[in-house]
């Protein structure tokens, strides 16, 4: 073995004796020697055989070898945390002592570069060795603040080398600043500390460190005696030549060689001193280039004069990754040579890779390397660089790339964070390259069935078979004049049972033969033996126990210990037999007891018992039951079935079955009688068969016998009683003779008498006989009178009305009113209060029947009146006038008590026209409905400029007269018309030529100039025609005088002046304050949404959302609501005709023209007309004309209905029809047919270019203007709350609500793109479908903003974007006019939708009210009550809207009730006919 060797080794097993022994338990530490309990120790022969030596410890004192002291090989077993042994488990102990003869001078020759790193970082003080220099850092406060000196490091692209010092004083490098003066490092600043170059007086930096542990070295090594040194480690001037050969360069690095190196004999005094001072003179400063000095000592190791030493080290201290390296170039622009790479700041590829190669291949030339990691011990390389363990990656440190990359190997590669470990590692290194060169090699080996149990152990290395251990770094202690060196090693051994040889008491060799070498002489270690300890065989054996299933069965076994398994059974004297290896099986009923036994090498012998037993199935066979009604044939069933656990498969039996059954009496429990018999291949004693026969029954046929109804009059003999035979009797006589009696013959009095005609027949058991038993009737005489009775409604007069009656004379009339009783005083009703009475009417006389007539009702329905308050005004400053009215339909003048006429806003004074604030005060009466037209009060300025007049015209027929004559036809009243302008009166230019009637002097043109006072315009005439003045038209009435009469009109009018003033017409709203600080507008109008739905409703303003998720608000209010006029009406229901009858009319003829979609041959059908709150309707529906567009056929279907004289009628093309318990039937005293058109909206479904609502007109296309479903549901609490606000995805969601369906579904998304409405939103839905089709946008900043509040300028543009075909004429509004929703506020405004304030402006950004949403959502789709009596009485309600005087009651209560309506005749507005059902719209926004 080389001294290399030697060396290389000692200070590997020094280290991992001081860890293992860090390890071991104290009883190991404290007593080699092994408790002989489970250890025995002997020696192995040529043979290879184990022998004891029972008196052997162990240890064999009396080697017989020169500088071998002692060698032992000790055992113990190996024990848990708690003590425990743990089998066939050892820990082994090998201990070698060697001595040599004290010398100052350790012998050999020996070559070691010191490859030391000089760069920047090395002048880092060490931990907690920082000083704070004020000065320092005011110098890098100062200079590192300058523009010119925040730079970084300039690169020499020739030399590699970096040249900021000069330049750049200041530089900030991963942190750290570096103050440079005259090209010196003067002071550095990191993470909080200022850092003096010279780290204080004591020199604690790194580069200090380096210094004295090198110097350490040099003074061990050289071979010098201790007094041989200064106290810095010079040598003294005393000192002599050693002439050791130890020979050492010392090779200083930074971002290249920072020297030029060469071999010095160290044990002179002049290569000491050379070495010493390339140490000390060593300086920190640059980069890391570790390449360079790894390639200096590589070419080193081949130069005299060390050529001839084999043992050849090289110690490398690095404090960082390596960020140069040297590279050949062999260029054209520059000399060859040798250069620097490298990044300089981190370590890329190619220094990694370099630097690995360098040390690879100074390793190959012999050279131990050993590397100190100082200060960058855990440090990350900064470039990523990983290294994998086992499956995963870890990032390299760079004390790992050392390790790993550079050093020989791991037991070379030392790390050291502070100056004393750093002394350490110095130290250990030194001992192993001086210490051991006369050390050696042992070899062991392991016997068959023992096994390392944690791998070859550290140390050893395994050559064929043979482990070796070469003894290197102990360090010598002195005794009795010799130096002693220690080697020891504990490893751990297991024993196999299973393959291991042991004696005959059990034991194991735990090694094979054991041999230390020393320069050729060996000796034999001592051999342990452990006791083995046998396996624990696993056997378990589960019986089995099962029916029989024509299977073969055994028990489970289980033995995942592998070993040989044998059976044995029990025979019938219950001894075991002879053991098989074949398992024991069981096919057929029986049981059997089995034995197995496990047998294993290594493992104890085991057996278990188990049982194997088949049963009998249990099988039941159960002839068929059967049932029938007697029909005279036998009944018989042969199928048999198979219950319980049936037959095995391919086995059963076959049957005789031979039960039968005709008459009732043939029916018995079980009398199905059947045999068996097994089929060949079934053994019966494999089952437990059990028979059981079903049942046959005859029930009996089930005849009819109807005994016909009969009667007589009172006095007759009875008649002769009649039935019917019952037609399906099996034979004929099967009853015997039929006959039909009466049961009560001794009654004779005038009566019905149920159930008293019955048969007599003979009994058949065969049958069951139902008797319809029949009544008989004794009548009495009629007379042939009858009773009619009237009764009716009257308008309140102050009369008694009562009930006239006609016919029954003789007879005595009878009233009776409710439950009361009979009387013969007619009752009769006065007032209102009495309600509706009604009355039931009989006429009795002695001997005949009573004559009765239909329930009639009376009733006083109250009278009309009208108080009329006169309009009335006053100057400002002025006193009020006196109020004044007029009543008209009073029957007594003080019905109503004193009416008084009040001003209600008392405290106004300013000019200005208060509409209804006159009003009149009265005493209530039940009899009266009493209308108050309230009157208006104008306050005008001093100084009018303007003078304006009440127009009232009126028009009579044949002349003019009191109103109440019949020929007064209507008035219209003109408001506010300027005195001296033109009216219309409606009338054309009469010419003064007509003959008919005209009277000369009296024409006009149809115009009247308006002037003060009261004067007739005209009277007039004029011919065939219509006139049309308002919304009042005149048509044809030439059926009253003939086709040539020609009718006569009148018109008078009556001008009232009023005081002149200038009047200001006022808009629907008063003003409300501006908005100031306008919130900034999208490039495209910004869209909102509609009610947020969570589970209960946690947000004030999103309505919370029950069974269908919250509906927020609609129309636009201010202060107080704009209320426009009411939308155009929609022709979705429309009263197109009407025709009354009057009973006895012998024929009229009619037409009804309805919007249709059909053609016009078109006729109706039953199913086609149903009848609605008394109103008959015909169904039709809309189509497409191919291009989306909405047409109609005007279709006319005409009748002819003769209605006679008794009321009946008859008719051709038509059924005038009633619904009654579901089906139709002819109606009976028909006197008034009123058609209804009512259609349903269908648009067709067709794929379409996105969005899918662009119309034509003012219709809101794709919105749901049909169905009027609720699309607000309210809180949980009872409230709806119309004045809160509304947000953007509130409204989203409603107007989602009212899409179609077919436009929903054809745009329907949950995908969009907006930063701020996540797919689990509750209006993700909702937003994502609108802004698919356009309908909203959103924000540029890509947000949709789902919680604000949506402005009305918004709202108009959502709505707005329904009819993108819209009047785009700008509207009035002055403070629209730059404002981004200008074409969508004037679309909604053409259309109706929405108004402005008085002072012109529209408020485009003002927040909207659930309210004003909910408004302006009903105008949109026309869904629009009169008053609160267009509702029903059931409807939802909410606590917080209970007033009806309310602006936004009807636009609330109709935005949150499902129902279904009409429209009311020549009106825009709805009435409600039913309540239907709520939607549930949390299906759609899922």
């Amino acid at each position: 073995m080389s001294e290399k060797k030697v060396g290389k080794r000692l200070l590997t097993w020094v280290l991992v004796l001081v860890m293992t022994l860090s390890l071991l338990p104290l009883n190991v530490l404290a007593d080699e020697t092994a408790p002989s309990g489970n250890v025995k120790y002997g020696t192995i022969g040529e043979d290879g055989k184990w022998t004891e030596t029972p008196n052997d410890t162990g240890t064999n004192n009396n080697t017989g070898i020169t500088g071998v002291k002692s060698v032992s090989k000790t055992a113990k077993p190996t024990t848990d945390k708690n003590g425990n042994i743990i089998s066939n488990q050892y820990d082994v102990t090998l201990k070698v002592e060697l001595e040599q003869t004290t010398s100052t001078t350790p012998p050999g020759a020996a070559a070691t570069a010191l490859v030391l790193d000089c760069s920047g970082s090395m002048k880092y003080c060490m931990q907690d060795a920082h000083t704070h220099d004020s000065t320092c850092y005011e110098q890098i406060k100062t200079e590192c603040t300058k523009e010119n000196n925040q730079k970084h490091w300039k690169k020499n692209l020739i030399s590699g080398q970096y040249s900021h010092r000069d330049r750049f004083p200041c530089v900030n490098e991963g942190g750290t600043y570096y103050f440079y003066k005259q090209g010196a490092l003067i002071c550095t600043k990191t993470e909080g500390h200022v850092h003096n170059d010279s780290c204080g007086a004591n020199g604690n930096s790194r580069m200090d460190a380096a210094k004295k542990a090198s110097i350490d070295f040099l003074k061990v090594y050289s071979g010098f005696a201790a007094t041989d040194f200064n106290e810095n480690g010079s040598l003294k001037s005393s000192a002599a030549d050693k002439s050791l050969s130890r020979y050492v360069a010392v090779i200083r690095f930074s971002d290249a060689l920072d020297n030029d190196p060469s071999w010095v004999d160290v044990s002179t005094v002049n290569g000491y001193t050379q070495a010493f001072e390339a140490i000390v003179n060593a300086r920190a400063e640059g980069g890391t280039n570790l390449d360079a000095g790894l390639r200096k000592a590589s070419d080193l190791m081949e130069v005299s004069p060390i050529a001839g030493i084999s043992a050849k080290n090289v110690i490398a201290l690095t404090d960082g990754e390596p960020t140069f390296y040297q590279y050949y170039y062999d260029g054209i622009w520059y000399d060859k040579g040798w250069y620097t790479g490298g990044q300089g700041n981190y370590c890329d590829t190619d220094t990694y890779n370099t630097t690995k190669q360098s040390a690879t291949t100074l390793k190959s030339k012999s050279v131990e390397l050993y590397t100190v990691c100082f200060s960058a011990v855990g440090e990350k390389m900064k470039n990523g660089w990983t290294y994998r363990n086992g499956w995963t990656y870890w990032n390299t440190t760079v004390d790992r790339y050392l390790a790993t990359e550079i050093a020989t190997d791991a037991n070379h590669a030392k790390t050291a964070k502070t100056a004393d470990e750093l002394n350490t590692v110095f130290a250990a290194i030194t001992d192993t390259i001086v210490s051991g060169l006369n050390s050696g090699t042992v070899t062991d080996r392991l016997p068959a069935g023992v096994t390392f149990k944690n791998g070859i152990p550290d140390g050893f290395t395994s050559e064929n078979g043979a482990y070796k251990w070469e003894l290197s770094g102990a360090k010598g202690t002195g005794e009795n004049g010799k130096t002693v060196y220690t080697y020891t090693t504990t490893y751990t051994v297991t024993i196999d049972p299973e393959t291991a040889v042991a004696d005959k008491d059990g034991y194991v060799p735990l090694n094979g033969k054991t041999t230390l070498t020393v320069e050729g002489a060996s000796v034999d270690f001592p051999i342990p033996a452990g006791k083995v300890t046998s396996n624990t065989m696993t056997l378990t054996a589960t019986s089995y126990t099962g029916k029989y299933d024509g299977g073969a069965h055994g028990g489970e076994i289980t033995n995942p210990d592998g070993a040989t398994l044998t059976y044995q059974t029990k025979d019938k004297d219950g001894d075991w037999t002879a053991a098989t290896s074949t398992a024991p099986t069981l096919t057929d009923v029986g049981k059997i007891d089995v034995k197995v036994t496990a047998e294993k090498k290594g493992y104890e012998t085991k057996s278990a018992e188990y049982t194997i037993e088949v049963t009998k199935r249990d099988v039941t066979l159960t002839s068929a039951s059967d049932e029938k009604v007697y029909d005279g044939d036998p009944l018989t069933k042969h199928e048999v079935t198979v219950t319980g656990d049936g037959f095995v498969e391919g086995e059963g039996a076959t049957y005789s079955v031979t039960g039968t059954a005709t008459n009732v009496s043939d029916t018995q429990a079980s009398n199905n009688t059947f045999t068996y018999t097994p089929n060949g291949n079934t053994q019966a004693d494999n089952y437990n068969i059990t028979t059981e026969n079903g049942t046959l029954t005859i029930t009996p046929k089930q005849v009819t016998i109807k005994v016909n109804d009969a009667e007589k009059v009172f006095g007759e003999d009875d008649p002769t009683f009649t039935g019917t035979v019952p037609p399906d009797l099996i034979n004929a006589g099967d009853l015997g003779e039929i006959t039909y009696v009466r049961t009560n013959t001794d009654v004779e009095a005038v009566g019905t008498y149920s159930n008293v005609l019955n048969a007599q027949y003979t009994d058949n058991p065969n049958y069951k006989v139902i008797v319809e038993k029949g009544s008989f009737e004794i009548k009495t005489a009629t007379s042939g009178a009858s009773l009619t009775a009237q009764g009716g409604e009257w308008t309140y007069d102050g009369k008694s009305h009562t009930v006239s009656v006609s016919g029954a004379d003789g007879y005595t009339i009878y009233y009776k009113v409710g439950d009361a009783d009979w009387t013969t005083d007619a009752p009769s009703v006065t007032d209102v209060t009495e309600g509706l009475v009604t009355v039931s009417v009989k006429a009795t006389k002695v001997g005949y029947t009573d004559l009765t007539c239909d329930n009639v009702t009376l009733k006083i329905n109250p009278k009309a009146v009208t108080i009329t308050v006169a309009d009335k005004s006053k100057i400002v400053g002025e006193n009020d006038p006196e109020f004044t009215g007029t009543v008209a339909g009073l029957v007594d003048e003080n019905d109503l008590g004193t009416i008084t006429y009040v001003r209600t806003n008392t405290g106004v004074e300013t000019a200005g026209i208060y509409s209804n604030v006159l009003d009149a005060q009265y005493t209530e009466n039940s009899n009266y409905t009493v209308k108050v037209m309230k009157g208006d009060f104008t306050i005008t300025e001093k100084q009018p400029t303007t003078k304006y007049a009440d127009v009232e015209v009126r028009y009579y027929k044949d002349s003019v007269t009191d109103v109440d004559d019949g020929n007064f036809l209507t008035k219209i009243v003109m408001r506010d018309q300027v005195v001296g302008n033109q009216i219309d009166l409606g009338f054309p230019l009469i010419d003064a030529n007509q003959p008919y009637g005209y009277k000369p002097g009296v024409q006009v043109d149809g115009t009247h100039t308006v002037i003060e006072g009261e004067n007739v315009i005209n009277i007039l005439y004029t011919k065939l025609g219509t006139i049309q003045l308002g919304d009042f038209i005149f048509k044809n009435f030439e059926s009253r005088y003939g086709a040539s009469t020609e009718e006569t009109f009148y018109a008078y009018a009556t001008v009232t002046p009023i005081s002149a003033y200038e009047l200001e017409q006022p808009t629907e709203q008063p003003i409300e304050p501006e908005q100031s600080d306008e919130p900034e507008q999208p490039a495209a109008p910004e869209q909102p949404a509609a009610p947020e739905q969570p589970a209960a409703p946690e947000q004030p303003a999103a309505p919370e959302q029950p069974a269908a998720p919250e509906q927020p608000a609609a129309p636009e209010q201010s202060a107080a609501p704009e209320q426009p006029a009411a939308p155009e009406q929609q022709p979705v229901i429309e009263v197109i005709d009407s025709l009354t009858l009057d009973a006895g009319l012998v024929q009229c003829e009619g037409s009804v023209t309805l919007k249709a979609g059909y053609s016009n041959s078109k006729q109706f059908t039953f199913e086609e007309i149903s009848l609605r709150a008394g109103k008959y309707y015909v169904e039709v529906y809309e189509r497409d004309d191919g291009n989306d567009n909405v047409v109609y056929d005007d279709t006319t279907y005409s009748f002819t209905l003769t209605v006679n004289e008794d009321g009946t009628y008859s008719a051709s093309n038509f059924a005038f029809c009633a619904e009654g318990n579901g089906k139709f039937v002819p109606m009976e005293n028909a006197t008034k047919v009123e058609f209804t058109n009512e259609y349903t909206y269908r648009r067709p479904h067709h794929p379409r270019p996105k969005p899918t609502v662009e119309i034509e007109d003012d219709d809101a296309l794709g919105l749901n203007t049909t169905d009027h479903f609720a699309y607000i549901v309210g809180y949980g609490n009872g409230e709806v709350r119309p004045q809160n606000n509304i947000t953007r995805a509130e409204v989203a969601t409603i107007f989602f609500r009212l899409l179609t369906d077919d436009v929903r579904d054809e745009n329907l998304t949950k995908t969009n793109r907006y930063s701020d409405v996540a797919a689990t939103s509750w209006y993700n839905t909702a937003v994502s479908t609108l802004s698919s089709m356009g309908i909203i946008t959103g924000y540029p900043d890509g947000t949709f903003r789902p919680n604000a509040a949506i402005t009305r300028a918004e709202f108009a543009a959502i709505a707005a974007r329904f009819d993108s075909n819209g009047d785009k004429t700008t509207a009035k509004f002055s403070d629209i006019a730059t404002h981004w929703a200008k074409d969508e506020i004037s679309i909604a405004y053409n259309n109706g939708w929405i108004n402005g304030y008085p002072n012109g402006t529209f408020g485009p950004q003002r927040d909207i009210t659930r309210a004003e949403t909910m408004t302006l959502v009903n105008r949109v789709l026309n869904r629009q009550p009169e008053t609160e009596n267009d509702l029903l009485p059931n409807m939802v309600t909410w606590t917080d809207n209970a007033n009806p005087n309310a602006w936004y009651y009807l636009a609330v209560q109709e935005a949150t009730n499902s129902h279904y309506y009409k429209f009311k005749t020549n009106s825009k507005y709805e009435k409600w006919t039913e309540l239907r059902e709520t939607r549930d719209w949390t299906l759609l926004e899922k």
